[in-house]
């Protein structure tokens, strides 16, 4: 899958944020065990994305950062995890992205699933 591009996203139910040095902040909720990897739209105002990895050995959070440095077209090294290791709802930083460029590429995210 190639990086996106996209354009607005109701900030109201938004699920990025910003950090205070400037970089995107993402809510998601996750959900491990799936069919396949997949981002399913906004839940909770949270971005909810499925992942085949289990919720074991951390391997499930591993999974979410490297799917969404995927998507969003950044290293993974630049996806981190900030909060929620052991819950389904995380908190990711994507230090290479501000928050308008992070908003762009969820709403491309949240459209695409919808459809």
């Amino acid at each position: 899958m190639s990086p996106i591009s996209a354009t607005t996203i109701d900030r109201s139910v938004s699920p990025v944020g910003r950090s205070k040095d400037g970089a995107a902040i993402i809510s998601v909720h996750v959900q491990p065990r799936a069919a396949k990897n997949r981002c399913c739209g906004v839940h909770d105002e949270a971005l909810k994305v499925s992942v085949q990895a289990p919720p074991v050995d951390d391997k499930a959070n591993k999974a979410v950062g490297a799917y969404l440095a995927k998507l969003c077209g950044v290293s993974r090294r630049s996806v981190v995890l900030l909060s929620g290791s052991q819950s389904r709802k995380k908190l990711f930083l994507l230090e290479s992205l501000t928050e308008e460029e992070a908003q762009a590429k969820v709403a491309a995210l949240v459209a695409s699933a919808e459809r």
